[in-house]
């Protein structure tokens, strides 16, 4: 063998080599939180923060089901000086089960996703109340909001005049203009929830008697959490996909960490 070819396959081992050592660095990023040795103060806030995200207010169903977006709001200031007055009656209600240490919870998990991307989900943080201590979070399956906006395209376009390609691409800006817009729109917003075009048919007309998808009084967590909750009409079919839907997500928490099912299906 000659030493010229000699030293070329020497380099080309060498940078197996070093591929090798990358590529189990990255594997070991990505699962290193099923590890029993790396349990850490920031670790434990984001799984809190993803928790109260995804069983209370939905976001699993967004992650592992069918609804196209789950929003949170998020509060930054002194509890007893928040402005409950610039917030609806359902707001104000809602604020109830929010726990004061959300915020922080949510900036560890922002912290630990960081440099992360995905193909299929995104995250918007949106200031709202003209209020920098409130901001609503959006969390977005792609496919399901392309879906929905195709649809309505039509309703969509009443908002923004582009195609549906070009919509989609300004939620994910984000154009706050854009958001602002739709979700003042209670139609489009019920529609974008995945709360089903009769319910939102029905919501928009303000009956005065209103059932809602279910009732649930307890604190959620990974075993046992409702489907979301809205206001439903009598040829109401939505609710009946949800709980299929939960019966199916209850099976995936129960054999996985949530973080770990979490950062599997969005960064995979």
């Amino acid at each position: 063998m000659s030493k010229l070819l000699w030293v070329r396959r020497k380099i080309f081992y060498l940078v197996l080599i070093f591929l090798s050592f990358v590529l189990c660095d990255s594997c070991s990023r990505s699962v290193s939180f099923s590890n029993n040795n790396v349990v850490t103060k920031e670790i434990e806030k984001a799984e809190l923060f993803l928790s109260e995200f995804l069983f209370r207010e939905g976001a699993c169903y967004t992650l592992l089901g069918d609804k196209p977006v789950t929003s949170m709001l998020i509060y930054r200031g002194d509890p007893a000086c928040s402005s409950f007055e610039n917030l609806s009656l359902k707001s104000v209600e809602s604020l109830s089960f929010v726990e004061s240490n959300t915020a922080e919870n949510y900036e560890a998990w922002k912290s630990l996703s960081e440099g992360f991307t995905s193909d299929h989900y995104f995250f918007v943080e949106l200031s709202v109340f003209n209020d920098p201590s409130y901001s609503t979070l959006y969390f977005v399956n792609v496919p399901e909001m392309q879906n929905i906006i195709e649809l309505n395209l039509e309703l969509f376009q009443s908002k923004m005049n582009a195609s549906a390609s070009e919509i989609m691409t300004e939620f994910k800006k984000p154009n706050r203009e854009l958001w602002k817009a739709v979700f003042k729109d209670h139609y489009l917003a019920g529609l974008l929830y995945g709360y089903g075009k009769n319910n939102c048919i029905q919501f928009c007309e303000q009956k005065a008697e209103r059932i809602f998808s279910e009732e649930f009084e307890e604190i959620p967590t990974k075993e046992h959490f409702p489907i979301p909750v809205y206001a439903i009409s009598k040829d109401d079919e939505v609710s009946q996909k949800y709980k299929t839907q939960r019966k199916k997500i209850e099976a995936l928490f129960k054999k996985n960490r949530i973080l770990d099912l979490t950062f599997k299906k969005l960064y995979h």
